[in-house]
């Protein structure tokens, strides 16, 4: 069996049904006054409030977390840095000493004279 067409008048009726619907759906949801409309409109923005000062909160709390942990581990380098450097120095400080006893001349030894007895 084929399935039955609904028919032109059926189908805008629907439609209007649903319209209709729809605009008793938001007449029910707004308030009947303006007072208890703002009312519950400044219920909302107070609630908001909160919330954004709770996450602007909770945003400073990380950010100050991570910027303690970012100084934490620029210490860390800093002293691996520094012992690195000091062992450094020294055996930089030993290839010098080598190369400066290569480089220098010789020092020549004295010789003992004997005195020629008279």
């Amino acid at each position: 069996m084929a399935a039955k067409k609904k028919t032109a008048k059926k189908k805008a009726k629907k439609k209007t049904a649903r319209k209709k619907s729809a605009v008793a759906r938001l007449e029910a949801e707004l308030p009947k006054s303006m007072r208890a409309y703002t009312k519950e409109v400044r219920k909302r923005l107070t609630k908001l409030e909160r919330e954004v000062s709770k996450a602007r909160a909770d945003a400073s709390k990380r950010g100050t977390k991570l910027l303690r942990e970012a100084s934490e581990y620029v210490g860390k380098i800093e002293a691996r840095g520094e012992r690195q450097w000091r062992k450094g120095r020294k055996e930089a400080a030993k290839v010098l000493h080598k190369l400066e006893k290569a480089v220098s001349p010789a020092k020549k030894k004295k010789a003992t004279r004997k005195k020629a007895r008279a």
